[in-house]
């Protein structure tokens, strides 16, 4: 019969936990949703000042669900690339990015909130 059970410390395998994998997606999720889909059309804007473009389609679920994807497909583009990085450059990318969420929710506090509470 085959001995299953670990005998010693030694056969042990000591994998670090993963945590800026889902990190990064989750923060450029909300960083999409927040940052770049209510300001998408005045940036194209700013940049094409003689051209109309308009990518919103004001209906804010379909573009949550759109953008929250790309938003997750790009995190984890930057994840592949930044995984072998040293933690601190990670957590000064993200600790930025919740820095800039964070400037939008007190900014634009009123966006955020329900009315008549």
């Amino acid at each position: 019969m085959e001995n299953t059970t670990i005998n010693s410390a030694e056969e042990i395998k000591n994998e670090p936990i993963n945590f800026w994998g889902p990190f990064t997606y989750m923060t450029f999720f909300i960083f999409f949703n927040l940052i770049i889909l209510p300001n998408i059309d005045m940036w194209l804007h700013k940049l094409f000042p003689s051209k109309n473009i308009h990518i919103r389609m004001n209906n804010y679920d379909i573009e949550m669900i759109l953008y929250g994807s790309a938003g997750i497909f790009t995190g984890i583009i930057v994840y592949r690339i930044i995984q072998n990085t040293p933690s601190w450059f990670k957590f000064i990318l993200i600790g930025g990015m919740y820095g800039i969420i964070l400037g939008r929710l007190i900014i634009e506090w009123k966006l955020f909130t329900v009315p008549g509470n």
